[in-house]
């Protein structure tokens, strides 16, 4: 299989997977788990994830690699981690969650634009075109649940910390794909978990008592959300930054809502209506439209 193909294929099922994170924190949250022990039980897991693929791969920890690529390990923990998560965790608390969906479906958009202006990646019409399909179809699928009420959508403090998840994760994907290769993309993932860890653990510490109130099913959650959406996929959009290209990454992204939608009727029992099957089929339509003849630069492994 051409190495294009495979890292685009995994970058679909990183995105499928962080499409599931919401209805499974919002169970959580639904059963009385703090949204910030939530985060912070994320990165736990998410850091002996990394650890174990790193040890799996054959390679060790070396304090050599984090002193050599300290500060960009350094920002990459703070935007795609702590500030990421962390202003997440606060948001869900003031802005309602098909709002907040809503502002972030922008993060396609904003990954593609950075990627073009500070990275320097060519940008077609046809991702252009790609882009904007997409996000009318992220709207539609939104908008069209019976539930969204349009004069609800009062602005409140909350909104802006999810603009600003919407830009730490496209700052993360341009550090990843402009520093991610000065040491493996296993040692990466795992320094930029263990600076985060490090970072968060002054604020866990103080909470640790309430571990004891997570009852075994909820910590199955929480092990999931560290391991598959924070450890593997983490890994897997660190590992295809080089090969497919950070716009088209940031056009598979735009799949995350639809993700999300599809997997709440799924699980959660929530309906899907006729206009929102029609919003994500013009997601579907605007990725395929922005990567059938993409061509990034291929970097060598």
């Amino acid at each position: 299989m051409p190495a294009k193909t495979l890292h685009t294929i995994l970058v679909f099922i990183s995105v499928i997977l962080w499409g599931s994170v919401y209805p499974v924190v919002r169970n959580l949250v639904t059963e009385g788990v703090p949204p910030y022990m939530i985060a912070y039980l994320r990165i736990c897991f998410s850091l002996l994830t990394s650890l174990a693929l790193l040890l799996a791969s054959g390679e060790k920890p070396r304090l050599k690699e984090v002193k050599n690529s300290f500060w960009p390990l350094l920002a990459m923990a703070l935007s795609g981690v702590v500030f990421f998560q962390g202003l997440l965790s606060l948001g869900m608390q003031y802005t309602q969650a098909g709002k907040s969906t809503l502002i972030n479906a922008v993060n396609p958009a904003i990954i593609v634009i950075l990627a073009h202006f500070l990275l320097k990646e060519p940008l077609s019409f046809r991702q252009v075109a790609g882009v904007a399909v997409s996000l009318a179809g992220v709207i539609i699928c939104l908008t069209g649940d019976p539930s969204f009420n349009i004069r609800s959508l009062d602005f409140i403090a909350g909104d802006l910390m999810f603009v600003g998840t919407a830009f730490c994760w496209s700052f993360y994907t341009i550090l990843g794909r402009r520093y991610g290769c000065g040491i493996s993309y296993k040692a990466t993932l795992f320094w930029v978990y263990f600076l985060a860890f490090l970072l968060i653990l002054p604020f866990f510490v103080s909470s640790f008592v309430q571990l004891a109130q997570i009852t075994p099913g909820q910590w199955l959650y929480l092990l999931y959300l560290g391991s598959l959406p924070g450890g593997v996929c983490f890994y897997f959009w660190n590992r295809s930054l080089p090969v497919i290209g950070t716009a088209t990454c940031g056009m598979i992204n735009s799949l995350l809502p639809v993700s999300a939608i599809v997997i709440s009727t799924l699980w959660l029992q929530e309906q899907l209506n006729l206009l929102q099957l029609s919003g994500g089929a013009l997601v579907i339509l605007g990725v395929w439209q922005g990567i059938k003849k993409a061509k990034p630069p291929v970097y060598a492994e």
